[in-house]
């Protein structure tokens, strides 16, 4: 999994591209969140639109990242969301957790 960071106004994009699947991607994402929120950068989007395969665990990593954030007053929002993982989500009834947008501009403006 490669993991791209890109600041739109005070939001952090992490466009994420690959597969999700637990371990070394945990410890990705886990460290890149680790590193925004000592920066005090706690608005964050996570885009899925090159995400391959997430299975149970890479769900964790979403909401364990969802939970760090909002520790430290921050807000975790999706973009991007595959029907794939849509349906994972539905099915774990996650999507009532998680804010999901079509797009990152999406996601982007509802912070404001």
């Amino acid at each position: 999994m490669d993991i791209s960071v890109e600041e739109i106004g005070q939001v952090t994009v992490l466009k994420l591209s690959g597969n999700i699947v637990g371990g070394p991607e945990s410890i990705t994402v886990n460290q890149t969140l680790a590193n925004l929120i000592s920066d005090k950068k706690v608005r964050v989007i996570l885009d899925l639109s090159g995400i391959d395969f997430m299975n149970s665990s890479g769900l964790g990593v979403i909401i364990h990242s969802a939970n760090q954030l909002k520790q430290n007053n921050g807000s975790l929002r999706l973009a991007n969301v595959s029907d794939k993982i849509k349906h994972i989500m539905k099915i774990t009834k996650l999507d009532s957790v998680f804010d999901s947008y079509e797009s990152v501009d999406a996601a982007v403006k509802s912070f404001n």
